[in-house]
């Protein structure tokens, strides 16, 4: 299992370099973390499973995005 909790990203990326985790498996390790946590942190508005929606792995690491982000016109 993956330790999600203390994986920086440039510790994620050397886990897919050398062959140790895929992007895939990172993928599902982050949602299996989340879906353990955020019914008591309430911290995800929504996740993307891999595949849905044209979301999933693309060979990188996954990310989030905080929602104090502001756009334009959004």
């Amino acid at each position: 299992m993956i330790d999600t909790l203390r994986l920086t990203a440039e510790g994620a990326m050397g886990l897919i370099d050398r062959g140790e985790a895929s992007s895939e498996e990172l993928h599902r390790g982050y949602l299996d973390a989340i879906g353990e946590r955020d019914s008591e942190l309430h911290a995800y508005l929504c996740t993307v499973e891999p595949g849905a929606n044209g979301g999933g792995a693309t060979g990188g690491v996954p990310i989030a995005l905080k929602d104090v982000i502001s756009t334009r016109g959004g």
